[in-house]
């Protein structure tokens, strides 16, 4: 009897085991968005290069700041080596100028959509209407260049932006969102945009930001590091 009821027990017990394995556990994950002031009219931009997996990119290459989804406006500035220094301003080399000579169909609402939806605030809002200019950095042979501190392959948990905004606007504001499978995300903005000019927003996947002390230029535009995104 004893041995009958010790195998029922080990079975239960084996039994729940199986299902806790079976059965998915919630997720859980943050989004972290915080911007930086860098300037009203202009900043300076400086750093190295680096391919995708670390090593270092020499060569005579010019790098070229561009505005997103619009090539007329771009500034160009000359390689050292692997090193970079930019001077960005409100002025293109062309003399097209932000928010007075260039078009643009990126809003608040475009660029912080989740923000946006959350406080139910739609796209034609004051907020929503105003446009922002991200940047993109290029070198001469069409290789597109992305921040990044780590090398590792698919680590791409810290994304950073650079931004003109052309009117203030304050988006700040955390909230907590469940999705259909029961896996729950912690957003969190902390984007002040106290005056026209402009900033760099970090976006911290799964972690604080400001908690990773190998990369203290997260706030900052100077010692960055680029990166190409081929392998």
């Amino acid at each position: 009897m004893k041995n009958k009821v010790f195998i029922a027990t080990i079975s239960l017990f084996m039994g729940i085991s199986l299902f806790s394995c079976i059965l998915p556990e919630d997720e859980t994950s943050s989004v972290s968005v915080k911007s930086y002031f860098l300037g009203e009219d202009s900043f300076t931009i400086n750093g190295k290069i680096y391919t995708l997996r670390g090593q270092p990119l020499s060569g005579g290459n010019n790098i070229t700041t561009r505005i997103y989804i619009n090539p007329d406006w771009k500034i160009t500035s000359l390689v050292n080596g692997n090193s970079f220094n930019i001077q960005v301003s409100k002025t293109s080399d062309d003399g097209i100028v932000l928010s007075e000579g260039l078009s643009t169909n990126h809003t608040m609402y475009d660029s912080f959509l989740k923000y946006f939806n959350h406080f139910s605030m739609s796209n034609d809002s004051p907020e929503g209407k105003i446009q922002i200019y991200s940047l993109a950095f290029w070198l001469d042979d069409d290789k597109e260049l992305i921040e990044s501190e780590s090398s590792k392959p698919m680590m791409f948990d810290e994304h950073f932006s650079y931004v003109y905004v052309t009117e203030p606007v304050n988006i700040t504001g955390s909230w907590k969102e469940k999705d259909s499978f029961g896996d729950t995300t912690y957003w969190s903005y902390d984007c002040n945009f106290s005056k026209a000019g402009w900033y760099k927003t970090s976006t911290f996947f799964n972690h604080a930001i400001g908690s990773n002390s190998a990369y203290p230029a997260y706030s900052s535009s100077s010692n960055i590091k680029l990166r190409t995104m081929d392998w």
